[in-house]
């Protein structure tokens, strides 16, 4: 990733790393959100929406 963006290393293991790390960051992310949303749009009637990465059942606030 930093060979790309910025003209590195190409071959280098702090590269990897952190390109590596930046992009599980990234990826973990997205998933966990993409799943909040997955459930409260597949069952509305069992899960509301509980902040940005989570869901709550209905009834138990």
């Amino acid at each position: 990733m930093s060979y790309a963006l910025f003209e590195g290393a190409l071959f280098s293991v702090s590269g990897y790393l952190i390109g590596t790390v930046v992009l599980l960051a990234i990826g973990s992310f997205a998933f966990r959100l993409n799943r909040a949303r997955k459930m409260v749009n597949q069952y509305p009637w069992l899960y509301r929406r509980a902040g940005l990465f989570g869901w709550q059942r209905l009834g138990s606030e």
